[in-house]
Parts: C-alpha cells; sequence; structure tokens
C-alpha cells in the first residue's frame, strides 16, 4: 500500500477523476453519486476540484476535501484512491469518496 505522501503525490492538477461519494444519500444534492471532477490546484492538507461540466471555471474556491490521516487512505494499483470516515457521523473504516482515475483534462 503506498504511503499518504505518494497518494498525495499522485493527485497532480489537471487530473480528472470520476469521484463516487458513498455519504451523501439526496438525489437532488450536487455530489450525490459518481461526479466527473478535474483538479486544480494541490496543497499539502487539500484537494481543488471542479466540476467538469463547469470546467471552464479556473479554480475551485474550496477544498473537494482534504487529507484524513494516513489510516483512512487507500490507494489501488490502478490508482484509485479511497477516503474513508470523513463526514460527520462516520466510522474511520466507512467509504467517504472513491476516486478513479480517468485521466488529464483537455487543454
Amino acid at each position: 500500500m503506498p504511503s499518504l505522501n505518494r497518494i498525495k503525490a499522485s493527485v497532480t492538477v489537471g487530473a480528472v477523476y470520476d469521484v463516487t461519494n458513498h455519504y451523501i444519500t439526496r438525489k437532488d444534492h450536487s455530489a450525490y453519486g459518481t461526479t466527473r471532477r478535474k483538479v486544480t490546484k494541490t496543497t499539502g492538507s487539500s484537494v481543488y476540484m471542479v466540476y467538469m461540466v463547469f470546467a471552464e471555471h479556473p479554480e475551485a474556491k474550496w477544498p473537494a476535501f482534504k487529507w484524513p490521516p494516513a489510516a483512512q487512505v487507500e490507494q489501488d494499483p490502478d490508482g484509485t484512491i479511497r477516503l474513508f470516515g470523513m463526514a460527520a457521523g462516520q466510522k474511520p473504516t466507512d467509504p467517504f469518496l472513491t476516486l478513479t482515475p480517468v485521466g488529464e483534462a483537455d487543454g
């Protein structure tokens, strides 16, 4: 299993992920289910993303997520990243987000 630092380093500006939210259950919520998002900025503590439908906006104003402790992050050999226990009321082992890489954004 890659270290948290290695996982963080694999998330780069311009990368596109299908992000599945396992916590939001309201179908009318913009983060419900799986949405395609582009990374616009990364810091040591956060990842900023925009929904691809709004990708013409140059930068997200708020982080899509803040990195949880290393024990709550996994990365599969194919690059899929799984984040656990990040929402209110979740246990550290409860699925929160799955980021499945789909490539780089055009342009």
